[in-house]
């Protein structure tokens, strides 16, 4: 019940944030379709989305201004979208101008579609062992034993770690919570439409890690070159604010300003030289064929190196990072 109410506040604050933000997203819109090289002016590759192309107008002005009240929200002030500058600003402008592969983008049944041919030898891919367009879970006998990881393929945050065989009242549980992330739209109102373009569906994972929750090492590509890693120890099941993070710079070391910060954080956890060039090499073969994208990977016991998913809008916009690096990374970022 509690969780409920938590959802219901929350979700009142950003309908309230959002109505209070629609005077400043309605000025940043003229200004953004009346400046020069407008996005509002340019068709999308074959193949390709906006955010413009696929809300209506009406649409548009509520999902931004749901973003800008979000963002002030979170910042205390809104974000300059018509002018972005900073790596959060930046993020908000590709949700509605920037172009989306469609249907991958998001969608965790084809993220193996990013890794390019060249790639293949260096990382490998968490095998799907079942996926379906209903909250129904497999039966015991047609899965086999072991740890899995169950997920919705579109949004974030729809995970939970199992073990097979399920016990009857266990799976119960479980195909109600299937029933709810196949149930309710994720984004849709915020700008993050691209989750909305392909069929839902459940899948089962096969767990890499071996351990009860995983650390994902997510690599920030700019223009085909590494320059941030953020580590995330995630819990078996999500829950906010529970995961553990830590931040490395391009070569695998942890600033001295993330190391003097007060707080709990991740212990970054000691890698070999060959895995650290595997998670460098193949995060800039799949960074290459954007502008800007957030690599995400996981290692097995043996420094195996899996892709997990590839992130156009890390944290949605809304990710507190230490100034310098919000700044730095967003003039690095061209769009």
């Amino acid at each position: 019940m509690t969780s409920a109410l938590t959802r219901f506040r929350r979700n009142v604050r950003a309908y309230v944030a959002g109505l209070r933000a629609r005077p400043e997203a309605r000025r940043q819109l003229h200004a953004i379709r009346d400046g020069p090289g407008s996005p509002f002016g340019r068709t999308c590759r074959p193949g390709f989305m906006r955010g413009i192309d696929f809300y209506s107008a009406p649409a548009l002005e509520h999902a931004f201004a749901r973003a800008l009240g979000a963002y002030r929200l979170r910042f205390g002030r809104y974000p300059d979208i018509a002018h972005p500058e900073r790596l959060n600003e930046k993020i908000i402008w590709r949700k509605f101008f920037g172009e989306f592969k469609v249907p991958e983008a998001g969608n965790k049944l084809l993220t193996a579609h990013f890794l390019p041919e060249e790639a293949r030898s260096l990382v490998k891919v968490p095998e799907i062992v079942w996926h379906a367009p209903y909250p129904a879970l497999p039966d015991n006998h047609a899965i086999p034993p072991g740890d899995y990881y169950l997920k919705a393929n579109h949004g974030c945050g729809m995970y939970r770690r199992i073990r097979y065989p399920l016990t009857p009242d266990l799976k119960r549980e479980l195909q109600a919570l299937c029933h709810r992330w196949l149930r309710d739209p994720y984004g849709l109102y915020d700008g993050e439409w691209w989750y909305n373009v392909f069929k839902k569906e459940i899948l089962l994972e096969r767990d890499v890690c071996g351990s009860d929750g995983s650390t994902s090492w997510n690599l920030f590509v700019i223009h085909g070159r590494l320059e941030s890693i953020a580590l995330i120890r995630k819990p078996s099941r999500f829950t906010p604010g529970a995961s553990l993070k830590t931040r490395m710079d391009p070569n695998f070391r942890v600033p001295e300003d993330v190391m003097a910060h007060p707080g709990p954080k991740l212990d970054a956890p000691e890698i070999s030289t060959d895995a650290q060039a595997r998670l460098r090499t193949a995060a800039e073969l799949v960074g290459a064929q954007f502008d800007f994208v957030r690599v995400d990977f996981l290692l097995d016991a043996d420094e195996n190196v899996y892709l997990n998913e590839v992130t156009f809008t890390p944290g949605n916009g809304l990710i507190r990072r230490a100034e310098v690096l919000e700044v730095g990374l967003g003039r690095k970022w061209v769009l």
